[in-house]
């Protein structure tokens, strides 16, 4: 049966808010990302499509090794077609243990301040040249606000990273997911 154009809309019903959420989780649980739907969040759409707040997921391996982010400062020594193509010889590091980096960018992850940060993927690869620096400080400056002091620390290495790799132009910054 077709909707007349000029017919109001409604908003989904609890069974409907209750099907499509299902699908939602069973969609991205096969991603590895965990996913919230409530009959607020479709409500809050106001289009009757979900407003889906989707987390990372904590990932441990086994055998207590949880496995996060390493941040690289790198000079690219051979271009390549792509990263696994070039050599790159590693220049500094920020010195954090386990998923300290992860749970840290976790505080400004998708808050729509840190739009450069937010790429950063544990299980994958973020480079950054020395002509994106700008934007990285500026996101990290955001950073070292939303997190507590104990991590003040790592952020200030981050930043000191990012000050180098913006004075020399051959450096990169890796956020390098293992």
């Amino acid at each position: 049966m077709a909707i007349p154009a000029s017919a109001p809309r409604t908003a989904p019903s609890d069974t409907v808010t209750a099907s499509l959420a299902h699908r939602l989780r069973r969609g991205f649980a096969s991603s590895g990302v965990s996913v919230e739907v409530t009959a607020g969040m479709m409500a809050q759409a106001g289009n009757g499509l979900p407003a889906v707040a989707a987390r990372r997921p904590a990932r441990n391996l086994g055998r207590g090794a949880v496995v996060g982010i390493d941040v690289i400062l790198a000079r690219r020594t051979r271009t390549g077609t792509g990263p696994r193509r070039a050599e790159v010889k590693e220049v500094d590091f920020v010195a954090a243990s386990g998923d300290v980096v992860e749970r840290i960018l976790a505080a400004v992850w998708d808050s729509g301040r840190t739009p450069m940060l937010d790429r950063a993927d544990p299980v994958g690869d973020l480079i950054l040249t020395s002509a994106e620096m700008d934007q990285l400080r500026a996101e990290l400056e955001i950073l070292r606000e939303a997190v507590p002091a104990r991590d003040v620390s790592v952020v200030e290495a981050m930043l000191r990273l990012a000050r180098l790799c913006q004075e020399h132009p051959d450096l990169e910054i890796w956020f390098q997911g293992d």
